[in-house]
């Protein structure tokens, strides 16, 4: 045998198994980059559908409480609004008898000085049950009284849709 021949025949061989192990492995990546990107586009698509259905869950659950908000303050403002017509007729009634009074006992001074302003100095008069608050002090009173009912109602209708909403209790 030709060495020649020998050596071009090993170097065949040679270049063969490299050739066909060059296009194996690169079929081999091939197919496992295939897989994996089929993996990564599954994956892709369960994230996009669940990450759809929670934007979905969520803005329901706004819509909700929405919902929930507007009737809440629906309710408030009703309310409100009937404490208002209380308040006004309960204050036309107080003026109407004359405004607020108190025990003539509890302001002593007021009623010395009111017995003695419009007393004839006779000490068998009878001196008034009641003494008749100053204006300011009783428009004072009312708006306190005003501001109690409406945070009274503002807080019902607070609670009103923590229950609606779950947040508290059982709803009726």
């Amino acid at each position: 045998m030709n060495p020649s021949a020998l050596l071009g025949g090993l170097l065949l061989a040679v270049a063969a198994y490299f050739v066909g192990h060059y296009t194996g492995d690169t079929a081999g990546e091939t197919r496992e980059r295939a897989t994996w990107q089929t993996k990564e586009i599954k994956q892709k698509e369960a994230y996009t559908t669940a990450l759809r259905a929670e934007i979905a869950k969520r803005t329901s659950d706004q819509l909700a409480h929405q919902a929930s908000a507007r009737k809440a303050s629906t309710v408030y403002e009703t309310a409100l609004a009937a404490k208002d017509e209380t308040y006004a007729a309960k204050v036309a009634d107080l003026q109407r008898r004359g405004g607020m009074r108190i025990p003539a006992p509890a302001c002593p001074r007021t009623l010395a000085a009111t017995a003695e302003a419009t007393g004839s100095g006779k000490s068998h008069e009878v001196a008034p049950a009641t003494v008749a608050l100053p204006e300011q002090t009783q428009q004072q009173l009312l708006a306190l009284t005003s501001e109690a009912d409406q945070i009274s109602e503002q807080l019902r209708a607070l609670q009103g849709w923590v229950r609606d909403n779950g947040f508290y209790g059982q709803t009726e």
